[in-house]
C-alpha cells in the first residue's frame, strides 16, 4: 500500500474514532481534552463571514459592523470576500459550504503530495489530526480555503506556472500571509525569479495600496490571543492577560522581537557554515512553502494554531532530510519532533497548570521557528547561500578591522 493511500486509511480510521468519541463521550469532553472551546452555533468562522454577507444585504458594512454575527464580531477579512454574496450564499448555507470545504481541502492534500511512504504519511497525519488542526476545521476557518489554492498552486505549478502564481496571488489577496508561499520560486533560475517575483510582489502591493484603509483595519482588528496561538507577541499577549499591564507587555514584546532577529542571524550563520551532501529534494518546493508560511506568520507576531495546518507541506522533505546521511540529517529530526510537539502543544494545558503549559509551548514553537529557518536557508539555492556567506565575510572583515 503506497503512503498516500495508507494516509487515506489512517484518515478514514482516525475521523470514525473521533466520530463515536463524540457520540459517546459528548462534544464538551472531546473538545476540552484537546483544548479547543466547545463555541456554538458549529463553524463559527464560516458562519461568520456568511452572516457578514446577510448584513450587507441590510445595509451595514460588515466590515466594520456585523451585527447577525453571533457574537458580534467584524467580518476582519478583505472586502473581496463579500463577493461571495453575489452567488446568493448566506448564513443558511453555512453547514453544506463548512463540509464541502472540508471535503476539497481532504482532496487538495492528496493531489498536493504524492509519492511518499507510509512512515511520512504518519508524520503527516499528526499534523493533519493534531489539535491546533481540529480547531481549523470545527471552526470551518476560511484558512482551509487558502490551503486549497495553495495546494492547488503546487499541483498545477509544473504544467503551468502562469496559473499557479495567479493562484498565488489570489490566496494573498484573500488574506495577505500567503505571499509568503513566493517562495516557491526559487527553483527558478535567479533572473527568472527576481523577475517573477517583482511582479507578483508588485501586483499584490498596488493591491494593497487602493485597499489600505480596510488593510489596516483588519490588521489593527484581528482577533488575538495567547493559549491557542503562536509568534513573536504571543508571550507579551498572554502577559497582558494576566496583569493587564500594557506597558509590562511592550517591556516584553519589544525584547523578544530582538530574540527573534538574533535567532534569524544565527539560524543564518550555522547554515552558511553547513556542508550538505546531495539529498532527495523531491519536497523541497513543497517545503519552502509550509516552512515560509509558518516563518512569516511567527513574526507577524500573532496567529492562531489553525494555521499550523500549512506545515504538512515541509513533513515529506523533512523526512527525506531525516533519513539522509549527511549533516542535514539531525537538525530535520529535530525540527521535525518541534513540528509534531508544537502542533499538539496546545492540549498541554489539560495536563499541566496553564502558565507552565503555555511556556511548554511557547518553547516548541520558537525551536520550531530557528528549526526551519535554518532548514529554508541550508537549503536555499546557491546564489542566496553565497551572498549569506559574503555578508558574514564582510561582518568578520569589518569587526577585525575595528
Amino acid at each position: 500500500m503506497s503512503g498516500r493511500k495508507f494516509l487515506v486509511a489512517l484518515s478514514i480510521g482516525v475521523v470514525l474514532v473521533f466520530s463515536l468519541a463524540l457520540k459517546f463521550f459528548g462534544e464538551k469532553a472531546v473538545w476540552g481534552a484537546l483544548d479547543i472551546p466547545t463555541q456554538h452555533p458549529a463553524f463559527i468562522d464560516l458562519r461568520g463571514v456568511l452572516t457578514g454577507l446577510d448584513a450587507a444585504r441590510l445595509g451595514f458594512d460588515p466590515i466594520h459592523e456585523n451585527p447577525l454575527d453571533p457574537y458580534k464580531r467584524p467580518v476582519v477579512y478583505p472586502r473581496l470576500w463579500l463577493a461571495l454574496g453575489w452567488f446568493g450564499l448566506s448564513e443558511k448555507h453555512t453547514e453544506i459550504l463548512a463540509f464541502g470545504l472540508l471535503a476539497v481541502y481532504a482532496i487538495s492534500i492528496l493531489l498536493a503530495l504524492k509519492n511518499y511512504d507510509r512512515f511520512t504519511s504518519v508524520m503527516m497525519a499528526f499534523v493533519i489530526f493534531s489539535p491546533a488542526a481540529w480547531m481549523c476545521y470545527k471552526f470551518a476557518n476560511l484558512d482551509l480555503v487558502i490551503f486549497i489554492l495553495i495546494a492547488l498552486m503546487l499541483t498545477v505549478e509544473k504544467s503551468s506556472l502562469f496559473l499557479a502564481l495567479g493562484l498565488l496571488e489570489l490566496a494573498a489577496v484573500l488574506k495577505f500571509f500567503p505571499i509568503a508561499a513566493l517562495g516557491f520560486l526559487l527553483k527558478e533560475e535567479r533572473k527568472r525569479f527576481l523577475r517573477l517575483a517583482a511582479i507578483v510582489m508588485g501586483i499584490f502591493a498596488v493591491y494593497l495600496m487602493l485597499t489600505w484603509k480596510d488593510a489596516s483595519w483588519i490588521l489593527g482588528h484581528a482577533p488575538k490571543g495567547a493559549l491557542e496561538n503562536y509568534g513573536v507577541e504571543v508571550i507579551g499577549f498572554r502577559i497582558n492577560e494576566i496583569t493587564g499591564s500594557r506597558s509590562a507587555t511592550n517591556l516584553v514584546t519589544v525584547p523578544l522581537f530582538m530574540a527573534a532577529y538574533l535567532v534569524m542571524m544565527a539560524a543564518l550563520y550555522f547554515s552558511s557554515r553547513y556542508k550538505i551532501a546531495a539529498t532527495d529534494q523531491r519536497f523541497l518546493d513543497a517545503f519552502r512553502i509550509g516552512a515560509l508560511i509558518y516563518l512569516a506568520t511567527f513574526v507577524q507576531g500573532n496567529s492562531f494554531n489553525y494555521r499550523f495546518i500549512f506545515t504538512v507541506f515541509a513533513v515529506p522533505q523533512m523526512v527525506l532530510w531525516a533519513r539522509a546521511q549527511s549533516g542535514i540529517r539531525l537538525p530535520a529530526i529535530s525540527t521535525l519532533v518541534f513540528l509534531v510537539l508544537s502542533c499538539w502543544g496546545m492540549s498541554l494545558i489539560t495536563l499541566m497548570p496553564v502558565n507552565i503549559a503555555f511556556a511548554v509551548d511557547e518553547i516548541f514553537n520558537w525551536l520550531l521557528f530557528a528549526g526551519l529557518f535554518f532548514l529554508f536557508f541550508v537549503s536555499a539555492p546557491g546564489w542566496i547561500k553565497n551572498e549569506i556567506v559574503a555578508f558574514f565575510r564582510r561582518y568578520r572583515l569589518k569587526k577585525a578591522v575595528g
